[in-house]
């Protein structure tokens, strides 16, 4: 239930919220490559993505992103993260250099255990065609189960991650 409600806020940022925009840009399509990196319940994992973004609006973007989470000594997880990020940039004339900033909350799809909610933020560095940047992302998870000895697992956890994206659009 949580994770429908979730999910109806985030329709509301993508479709009714975007309809208030003071500008507007063409809507493009870009990819990116992520990693992160943290700790849950004691285990250490590492996470790459490839994300598929929307940019509704110069500060509006809708993300998908496949996931692979591998879980020092556990199985390895995978799904679809969908998130709605608000982001804000200042770039040169020419739009070489930059700086952006951007945060958001998003749905983990995944299985049952896995499953979360999440806020992410980040910040990102413009170098020409190439965007270098970083950040943070808590999920809370729904129901995440016990570990191999019974203890339950926690209901969040923290990752920090990269980003490196650039010259890819559709």
């Amino acid at each position: 239930m949580k994770t429908l409600k979730s999910l109806i806020v985030i329709l509301f940022f993508l479709f009714v919220e975007s309809s208030f925009a003071a500008t507007n840009t063409k809507p493009t399509l870009t990819y990116d490559l992520g990693a992160s990196t943290g700790t849950y319940s004691g285990y250490g994992y590492t996470e790459i993505n490839l994300g598929l973004n929307w940019s509704l609006y110069d500060y509006l973007t809708w993300r998908n992103s496949f996931f692979s989470r591998s879980v020092q000594s556990l199985s390895s997880v995978s799904g679809l993260d969908s998130s709605a990020r608000f982001s804000w940039e200042v770039a040169t004339d020419g739009g070489g250099l930059g700086l952006g900033v951007f945060a958001g909350p998003g749905i983990r799809f995944s299985k049952k255990e896995s499953s979360a909610t999440f806020v992410e933020v980040g910040l990102t560095v413009k170098l020409g065609g190439l965007n270098i940047g970083g950040g943070f992302k808590t999920l809370f998870y729904n129901s995440p189960g016990t570990d191999a000895s019974g203890v339950d697992l926690p209901k969040s956890d923290t990752g920090y991650f990269i980003v490196l994206s650039g010259g890819g659009a559709f």
